[in-house]
């Protein structure tokens, strides 16, 4: 029989290599959304009142990202209505919704990014909705977004909230337009994460960090594409050192890639990449390891040591990766 060494790599919050050993980490990417409220007179495109506010993102809106909805179709019908109920991480519709549209009044969505390169903070979409005059009219208190235009998934919820962060009340009438801008907002995990693990019974220093944030192929994509979960990817090579946040360095590709069933309320998704005997036995061990998976988001590790293997062994390496909501 084979002997197997399996390497458990999650993005967060642990980071395991051999049988139980595990030694936490704090990469994950981060997710939060603001929402610029217009109430505008229709005839004379008069801004009536404005407001703009942090949202919660929901805990059934991440399930269903990890399940493998894309974030971009998750966001699609905004909802409003009168309930004043304050907003929580386990909302599954508004509390008393009037209207429902995902027509976005003529503004195409606008893809940013803040900062570049090394300096990237965040990647975002704004998305527009728009009530026209016969539309959502009433004393409005909440607003929301679903992907579909009845029932469907909730994906935030939030109270219209004044500047000072104090809930309030829009009034809107026949003679208004109702303008909703929501942008959302990706943080890829910037720092390099280090630590020192035992591997049959010698140490190994590991650093992992992100790799090609500035790539729109990958890490700016994932406006569109963050949750799917149908091209994981996995590299090994024999030697190579950390490129920059915005280089790549890639490898030997893993014999199979296996995402893992999504658990609901746990908010990570795991995939497990299996080099069978025949594969990465490389004379010196294995120095460097490269990963992408959820819709572009990818990584790199190396190891000092290398690891050591050989045609009688399966290497198996399972990462995890962690939606971090951002709270508002």
């Amino acid at each position: 029989m084979n002997e197997r060494k399996r390497i458990w790599a999650p993005e967060a919050p642990y980071l395991n290599l051999i049988k139980t050993v595990e030694v936490p980490i704090s990469n994950s990417v981060g997710i939060e959304g603001w929402f610029t409220v217009e109430l505008v007179h229709a005839r004379t495109g008069l801004i009536k009142q404005r407001l703009h506010f942090r949202n919660l993102i929901t805990n059934a809106g991440l399930n269903a990202l990890l399940s493998g909805t894309a974030i971009s179709n998750l966001i699609q019908y905004l909802a409003v209505g009168t309930g004043s109920a304050t907003p929580d991480a386990t909302d599954t519709a508004l509390v008393a919704e009037i209207a429902r549209t995902n027509s976005d009044g003529g503004f195409s969505d606008v893809d940013t990014a803040n900062g570049s390169g090394d300096g990237l903070v965040y990647y975002s979409r704004v998305r527009t909705r728009v009530f026209t005059e016969n539309q959502a009219n009433g004393n409005l208190a909440e607003l929301g977004f679903f992907n579909q235009s009845t029932g469907g998934t909730l994906w935030n919820r939030q109270l219209f909230l004044d500047e000072f962060g104090s809930p309030t009340v829009i009034t809107k009438t026949n003679e208004d337009h109702l303008r909703v801008r929501y942008e959302y907002r990706i943080y890829p995990p910037m720092n390099d994460n280090e630590h020192t693990v035992m591997l049959n019974g010698n140490p190994i220093d590991v650093t992992s960090r992100v790799v090609q944030v500035a790539s729109t192929n990958l890490w700016g994509a994932t406006r569109n594409n963050l949750g799917v979960a149908t091209s994981a990817f996995f590299w090994v090579a024999e030697s190579a050192s950390l490129v920059g946040r915005s280089g790549n360095v890639q490898g030997m590709s893993a014999g199979s890639v296996q995402y893992q069933t999504y658990t609901p309320g746990t908010f990570y998704r795991e995939a497990l990449a299996i080099f069978p005997p025949s594969q990465a036995n490389f004379q010196t061990g294995i120095q460097y390891h490269a990963f992408d998976l959820l819709g572009g988001c990818r990584f790199q590790m190396v190891f000092d040591p290398k690891i050591p293997k050989t045609d009688t062994q399966r290497l198996e390496i399972m990462h995890r990766l962690t939606m971090n909501r951002l709270m508002p």
